[in-house]
């Protein structure tokens, strides 16, 4: 019996590839950059960005936007002051709310779940704060009766922790079993991960990934658009 639907939020309800994209059209990140007196390309900046998150995967540390932009400055030989930071990453979190969208379908199966007498849950690797003002953004967030950050519980969904607190959290409102809980995310690492504690997972495959399977864990569903995800909750449910 199906009880709990636990989403990822970017790429899976928002379309954070869009964001992305957005800063490269509009040479966001740049601009920021340049009210700093640091002047560099919108490409090669971004693949920095990227890359310094990369490097600190698994680590909360690295949704802290501060920390980004100091460490691209440091690739500058570029020292920022703390105002500076964070005025950078004011700027930053106001861009990226400008450009947020949900992707085609995130309301309609949202609801379709919440009609199911479904519970729902929101688990994002995300600083906390922008996730807030995302979720805000979104109109999404009285549907939801469980949302956690990885900021918020310190660690990452590849820690499986962000899914140990849910199911704690679960328990307070219904007796809940790991198989009654179905995740839904785009990354195999992370979100299929939650397997190992026995939950069903769907995959959510927008675009080639980068990401390698953890144990070799193969989700239960795949799924290329959210269309497809409603079909799923009708089937289980």
């Amino acid at each position: 019996m199906l009880k709990w639907i636990v989403f990822d939020f970017a790429d899976t309800l928002y379309d954070h590839n869009l964001i992305r994209r957005k800063f490269i059209e509009n040479k966001s990140l740049s601009r920021i950059l340049a009210k700093f007196n640091l002047k560099v390309s919108e490409k090669k900046i971004a693949r920095l960005m990227e890359n310094i998150r990369i490097s600190m995967q698994g680590r909360i540390e690295r949704h802290s936007g501060q920390l980004v932009f100091k460490k691209i400055g440091e690739a500058f030989n570029k020292k920022f002051t703390q105002n500076q930071l964070n005025e950078m990453e004011k700027l930053y979190r106001k861009q990226e709310l400008k450009y947020f969208k949900l992707l085609p379908g995130a309301l309609e199966v949202v609801k379709l779940a919440k009609k199911k007498g479904l519970k729902l849950a929101l688990i994002s690797n995300m600083n906390s704060e922008l996730f807030a003002q995302k979720l805000a953004k979104s109109g999404l967030s009285e549907n939801f009766n469980i949302k956690i950050t990885s900021t918020e519980v310190g660690g990452e969904k590849s820690s499986l922790f962000p899914f140990m607190v849910f199911l704690a959290r679960a328990n307070k409102l219904i007796e809940t079993k790991p198989e009654e809980v179905l995740i839904v995310g785009d990354r195999i690492d992370e979100d299929v991960n939650a397997a190992i504690l026995g939950m069903r997972t769907v995959l959510f495959q927008r675009r080639n990934s980068k990401f390698k399977a953890v144990h070799g864990l193969q989700p239960d569903f795949k799924i290329k658009n959210l269309k497809q995800l409603k079909k799923i909750i009708i089937q289980l449910t």
